[in-house]
């Protein structure tokens, strides 16, 4: 498939218009994607491409007080914090496309999807980035053995003490005598759940969601009160019913994704540590800017161009509050 010297070359045909692919490999992308579901997309039409600015006001925090009538009025000076972000993160992907071979081979639309490929290596690329940098975007008060604004009381694991995952229905467990402690998985992030709904605003959130490897995936299937709930079609109960057909499902109030490109951060007494995020799609904003299809000439080889696939991206936190991390060991 790949051009040499000795072959005949002739023109890439003029109705071949590679730009048509470009919102096809954007939709085949996040096709393929969990990102797309965690974030919100709202500045993704203000940015221009890549290396552009943009400056996000945030909301500033307002309140009542007790008040009679004919006591003053105490007007408040509302401050809205900026947060400036620039997109500095960029793909490319470039294949040959020789002429002759083009328009004589019998794999018909190859070019396509060699294109939509390229799509779905980019969106592994994006979400290994975005999941080994989450952490750091976790609120204080969404993590750790002292998790929750209000209670500081839920324990969601630590790097040097995650949680061990069970399926027996049990509550947390601590670990003694070095052992690490221990805690069925639903309960785990029913309590994740209260410790967002702890923030203040968090009960006007929608798109609240977790995501796990598919090994944890089945150890909340596992559960005993989840599947007798899922089984049964309840939808009612407080783990609400399976969404299996969409790979994901329902956790008190939050959607569970599972995916391949959560890996391990650590490995402590033989387990392997995974960092879970949680929280709601107020928390990230994602913008995908452009996903640009060219065609470049091979400087070397006559008759024979290069499709070129490129896209910017990037992500920023913008609500800290809204977003946590647990750490669990299988």
């Amino acid at each position: 498939m790949f051009a040499n010297d000795k072959k005949v070359y002739h023109p890439i045909p003029a109705e071949w218009d590679p730009v048509v692919y470009s919102s096809k490999i954007e939709d085949t992308a996040h096709d393929n994607c969990v990102l797309t579901q965690l974030c919100n997309r709202e500045y993704e039409g203000e940015l221009k491409g890549f290396g552009s600015k943009l400056v996000i006001r945030t909301m500033p925090e307002l309140k009542v007080r007790d008040w009679a009538p004919g006591s003053p009025f105490i007007p408040q000076r509302p401050t809205s914090p900026a947060i400036e972000v620039t997109v500095g993160r960029a793909y490319e992907g470039s294949f040959p496309i020789d002429d002759w071979d083009m328009m004589n081979s019998d794999i018909k639309g190859w070019e396509q999807k060699w294109a939509d490929k390229i799509a779905i290596a980019a969106d592994e690329k994006l979400e290994q980035e975005f999941f080994s940098e989450f952490p750091a975007f976790a609120h204080p008060d969404n993590q750790g053995d002292n998790a929750g604004a209000s209670t500081h009381t839920f324990h969601l694991g630590t790097l040097a003490a995650p949680i061990l995952l069970t399926h027996d229905g049990r509550g947390y467990t601590p670990g003694e005598g070095g052992a690490l402690p221990t805690m069925d998985a639903t309960n785990l992030f029913l309590d994740a759940e209260v410790v967002h709904a702890e923030q203040e605003g968090a009960s006007a959130a929608t798109g609240k969601f977790t995501v796990v490897p598919h090994a944890i995936l089945n150890i909340i299937r596992k559960n005993e009160i989840w599947a007798k709930a899922a089984y049964s079609g309840d939808s009612q109960s407080i783990l609400r019913k399976s969404v299996l057909a969409a790979g994901s499902l329902g956790v008190g109030g939050f959607t569970v994704y599972a995916t391949n490109h959560l890996k391990p951060v650590a490995e402590v007494s033989g387990h392997k540590v995974y960092a879970i995020p949680f929280g709601d799609t107020r928390a990230v904003t994602y913008a995908d800017l452009f996903s640009r299809v060219d065609i470049k000439d091979e400087p070397h080889t006559v008759g024979v161009k290069y499709q070129v696939i490129t896209g910017g991206y990037d992500w920023w936190c913008v609500h800290p509050e809204y977003f946590g991390v647990m750490y669990v060991a299988l």
